[in-house]
């Protein structure tokens, strides 16, 4: 059988969240026989991303991953690749049905909130609740409609302010440090995205967990904040189902013309109960 040649887009691709979809995609090419690259923007370049998607069907290549960032803005450029009879599977943002694509891989973003939401509930004393979005895009506006959704579910209200924190640990962290300098009233930092949990967490050790923080996401420093009950917890999204299965499901169709169907990437809570259980799984590049 022909080489298969399936192309993954995506809008952060110096983010570390993307290491262990990187590492499902390459357990899935070696099983499969497949040719895969791995390209995109590092900071949400919608325009950007729009050409690539269509520069992957010009290239003929035979199936295309795109994270859907901005999926209303990006449906046409998709629809282009499906019209040239090129496959497209959303992986890691997407499932909002705007855009013409086979299957999404993706974490239920408003769902996972509602986790969160509920779980937070309780959890810190009165005061103002600071919540960041390490980009001003709708996965991560989802999240937090969620997360605001669960707390209401639990008859909590509570007064907020949202912030964009910049998308690297380190932006996150110093964004987060002026705004508590700011207002003394901020009592938790919720986090809706890796950078930003990350930098809340930086934030915390910084100030020596003067208030609450839980967020989303792995990696290898969130995890062991997470163990340091510097940060409460964390929900998974389990990025190694999002780079593994795409591929599987763009290869069978491409292949054999099998339909593919949606698939949850879930929302797995990370806490001190099972951290030590993450962290030997992490250790081996698959959470």
């Amino acid at each position: 059988m022909e080489k298969k040649k399936i192309r993954y887009i995506t809008p952060f691709t110096e983010e570390a969240f993307f290491t262990v979809v990187k590492k499902g995609i390459a357990d899935a090419a070696e099983l499969l026989g497949a040719e895969v690259e791995f390209t995109g923007t590092k900071d949400a370049d919608v325009q950007e991303l729009c050409r690539l998607i269509e520069q992957s069907a010009a290239d003929g290549c035979d199936g295309i991953a795109v994270s859907l960032v901005e999926e209303e803005k990006m449906a046409p450029s998709v629809e282009k690749a499906v019209q040239e009879g090129i496959p497209v599977v959303s992986f890691n943002i997407g499932g909002t049905g705007k855009a013409n694509v086979l299957a999404n891989v993706c974490q239920d973003a408003f769902k996972a909130g509602k986790v969160v939401g509920r779980r937070i509930c309780g959890k810190f004393g009165e005061g103002k609740v600071l919540f960041t979005l390490h980009d001003d895009v709708e996965v991560l506006r989802q999240r937090l409609e969620g997360i605001l959704s669960g707390m209401a579910e639990s008859g909590v209200q509570p007064e907020y302010k949202v912030i964009v924190s910049g998308n690297t640990p380190e932006l996150a962290c110093s964004t987060i440090m002026e705004e508590l300098s700011k207002d003394e009233s901020i009592c938790a930092v919720i986090g809706t995205g890796q950078s930003d949990t990350h930098g809340a967490g930086l934030a915390a050790k910084e100030l020596k967990g003067s208030f609450y923080t839980a967020g989303f996401d792995v990696c290898s420093e969130i995890l062991q904040m997470v163990k340091e009950e510097v940060i409460d917890f964390t929900i998974d999204q389990q990025p190694y189902v999002q780079g593994f299965y795409p591929l599987l499901l763009l290869w069978q169709n491409a292949s054999f013309g099998i339909m593919p169907s949606d698939i949850d990437a879930g929302n797995a809570v990370i806490d001190s109960t099972n951290i030590d259980l993450v962290m030997a799984a992490a250790s081996q590049g698959v959470r």
